[in-house]
């Protein structure tokens, strides 16, 4: 029996979301993403929205801005609702930019004010991509709407390392670029990231800064650093300088 149209779309979605996935931590799996764009391109015919999302989510994992760009357009035409903008903002993450998926996000919240699920998605979003500003918004719009959320270990852990985030006094684009700094030595070194460990530390200093380690598998941590090490010294930017929040590599633990 041929799988639904619909059905096809998101087993096609979620190959991309894991290739995706491996792909932010270093790892590009070109062939399979080719082979799920060849089965986007034959979707088309029979469904021309999901074949457009898959593949502008699929260019974007390739890093083909203008493609997937064109692709999601082609979506939104065919259906402005808040999933095909929502992907079209994660492939924009995934490209680097931020201001432009914020502004798809926006766009959506404007149109469904009072979804819980997308501020609880919207929270975890911003935290992954080192905006705790951000974060801290939607996780307290997420219990206005629903107090009983406060019961959410998942909600609260993602509030709390927003929160220490915060604390390092840096506003979102400054840790944002700093993250950017770590993922590029990451794929640099084909390593993948396993976890993230964020904490306050203000033990040499009166001021508070933030501590986080990225836990990788696939590289070797000694050189890693020292590639980190160069990159923040070449940005030399205000943010670096002041200390405020540090990222460095660490060993994962074993499987």
């Amino acid at each position: 029996m041929t799988p639904q149209p619909a059905l096809k779309v998101n087993d096609l979605i979620q190959r991309l979301s894991m290739l995706a996935a491996k792909a932010r931590h270093g790892s590009i799996d070109e062939l399979s993403i080719r082979r799920v764009e060849g089965e986007a391109l034959a979707l088309l015919k029979s469904d021309a929205l999901g074949g457009n999302v898959t593949l502008g989510i699929a260019s974007a994992i390739r890093g083909d801005e203008v493609k997937s760009r064109e692709y999601h357009l082609k979506a939104i035409r065919l259906s402005d609702d808040e999933i095909t903008r929502r992907n079209y903002a994660n492939s924009l993450g995934h490209l680097g930019r931020w201001d432009d998926a914020f502004e798809q996000f926006d766009i959506v919240i404007e149109r469904y004010p009072d979804d819980v699920a997308l501020f609880k998605y919207l929270l975890e979003w911003s935290i992954r991509t080192g905006y705790p500003q951000r974060a801290i918004v939607y996780g307290r719009k997420v219990l206005k709407l629903d107090p009983l959320a406060r019961n959410d270990e998942n909600l609260t852990n993602f509030m709390k390392i927003a929160e220490v985030l915060a604390k390092s006094g840096l506003c979102d684009a400054d840790i944002s670029a700093i993250d950017a700094l770590a993922y590029q030595v990451v794929k640099e070194f084909g390593a993948e990231v396993f976890d993230l460990e964020t904490w306050e530390d203000n033990w040499e200093t009166p001021d508070a800064s933030v501590v986080r380690f990225y836990r990788v598998r696939g590289g070797n941590v000694t050189d890693m650093n020292w590639a980190l090490a160069e990159l923040k010294a070449a940005a030399n930017t205000d943010a670096l300088r002041s200390g405020r929040y540090y990222v460095g590599f660490s060993v994962a633990p074993d499987q």
